[in-house]
């Protein structure tokens, strides 16, 4: 197997695990709407949800999909720095 072969390969694993988390990320946003939603119909309308509970969740989901697009940016920097060919040792004499 060349260099060249090798950094397809890394590159192709690299851009399919980049696809799952994004795919991960906008699912797991629905998902959180949707137990929002269900919990805001559900609620004790005597007790209703407190808003500050609300805003909590909110910053977590937001919180958490930032997170996994810096994660997302960070594993494309490396297929970057990976895919580029090894600079030879200069020495200085």
């Amino acid at each position: 197997m060349n260099i060249t072969s090798a950094t397809q390969a890394s590159a192709a694993a690299a851009t399919a695990t980049s696809a799952a988390t994004s795919t991960n990320a906008s699912g797991l946003g629905d998902q959180f709407m949707q137990l929002l939603l269900a919990q805001l119909r559900n609620q004790n309308p005597l007790e209703p949800m407190n808003n500050t509970e609300f805003m909590g969740q909110m910053t977590q989901l937001n919180s958490l999909q930032e997170l996994q697009k810096m994660n997302q940016t960070l594993s494309y920097l490396v297929q970057l720095v990976e895919a580029q060919p090894a600079a030879p040792a200069v020495k200085e004499a």
